[in-house]
């Protein structure tokens, strides 16, 4: 608190029905004896994974629960746009791939959805399931399956702008209240000095084509950044070392 809690560090964001100078003046009270010390710096992140990786936590449940996921980009890659359109397609709606395979065709997870998160040194893209514990090998290689075929076919144009549709639909929902408009840019501010506004973000998503989604894939979507997590009645992990490929 002492050392990261300081004017420099801080972003103060107002929204609603408010006069500019009342909320200054407000935020000059309150905020007035904040320390004007410096935060320290946080360490580089450096990525060192060189192949696939396995991380097991040993519970007797009747279900599993895993993420299967890749390293990819951070909050300020150029292709971070497409990035979130490929993990929709994947399985970020109920007619998106992975859902339609896994959960509706095979019936063998209670849940599937992919996302993926960007943060400032690093980013990720995930897919997460529940599914009986003999199924889990079957869910596990499917979802392999479709990040395989993704990188190597182009999406169709007709799929690719649904998912476009979807994310620009939903972000219009989620940015109706205010609090979440005000978090919204402030966050923007915060990390990356920048503000763009939601039509911009959203020709930022239209220029997305179907090759950059196919290019991307190619690149994330390879043996040495696979990241493997359970929760379940396993400790043998030779059986997912085996199929743990694309």
């Amino acid at each position: 608190m002492k050392s990261q809690y300081v004017a420099s560090n801080t972003i103060i964001g107002v929204a609603g029905k408010i006069e500019n100078s009342i909320a200054i003046k407000k935020v000059k009270k309150y905020f007035s004896e904040i320390s004007s010390s410096q935060p320290f710096g946080k360490p580089e992140v450096r990525e060192r994974q060189t192949r696939p990786e396995y991380l097991f936590h040993f519970r007797e449940t009747d279900q599993t629960h895993l993420c299967l996921g890749v390293r990819s980009y951070n909050l300020f890659h150029p292709k971070k746009y497409a990035q979130d359109i490929l993990s929709i397609i994947l399985g970020g709606m109920m007619s998106s791939r992975l859902f339609m395979e896994v959960r509706e065709k095979l019936g063998i997870a209670y849940y599937i959805k992919t996302s993926c998160e960007v943060n400032p040194d690093t980013g990720c893209l995930v897919t997460q399931a529940g599914v009986d514990n003999q199924n889990v090998e079957k869910a596990v290689s499917t979802i392999l399956k479709e990040y395989k075929k993704i990188s190597q076919r182009r999406v169709p144009d007709s799929e690719l702008k649904k998912a476009k549709d979807y994310v620009k639909g939903k972000m219009a929902l989620l940015l109706e209240p205010s609090d979440a408009s005000v978090s919204f840019y402030a966050t923007q501010e915060l990390l990356k000095k920048e503000i763009l506004t939601q039509k911009e973000i959203y020709a930022k998503i239209n220029k997305v084509t179907t090759n950059d989604i196919l290019k991307i894939s190619q690149d994330i979507f390879r043996p040495a950044k696979l990241n493997l997590a359970l929760v379940g009645p396993f400790k043998d992990k030779k059986p997912f070392k085996k199929i743990l490929k694309i």
